[in-house]
């Protein structure tokens, strides 16, 4: 009976017979198989992953459109409140043109007085 070499081949003046030669049969057999299987479990890998891609692809643009909107959505959100602290500043301005309540109060009693002094 003749035996495999360790590199799985065998010497090239002599051609594997017997068991030898069905062992080399069987692992062309099983390397056609794996090969096949392995081509199909590749596609499967591959189809799969374009699937992955088209995901991340589509993340993508929505991120885009939501980064876009965000950016808007900041354009009106500085614009109010420039507006609205312009407007503050206009009331601030005015509140203190006017007189505060306790200087009303005084200026209520010396106006008394004054009438008092008038009418005697």
């Amino acid at each position: 009976m003749d035996k495999a070499q360790p590199s799985g081949g065998w010497d090239r003046g002599s051609i594997p017979r017997g068991d030898t030669a069905c062992y080399y049969i069987s692992m062309l057999r099983n390397s056609k198989i794996n090969k096949r299987h392995q081509g199909v479990t590749l596609e499967s890998m591959d189809s799969k992953i374009d699937l992955v891609l088209e995901g991340f692809h589509s993340l993508d643009v929505k991120i885009d459109k939501n980064r876009n909107e965000f950016k808007e959505f900041k354009g009106e959100i500085n614009y109010k409140l420039d507006l609205t602290l312009e407007q503050l500043g206009v009331i601030r301005n005015d509140l203190k043109q006017k007189v505060g309540r306790d200087e009303f109060i005084l200026l209520e009693k010396r106006v008394e007085h004054l009438e008092k002094l008038v009418s005697k």
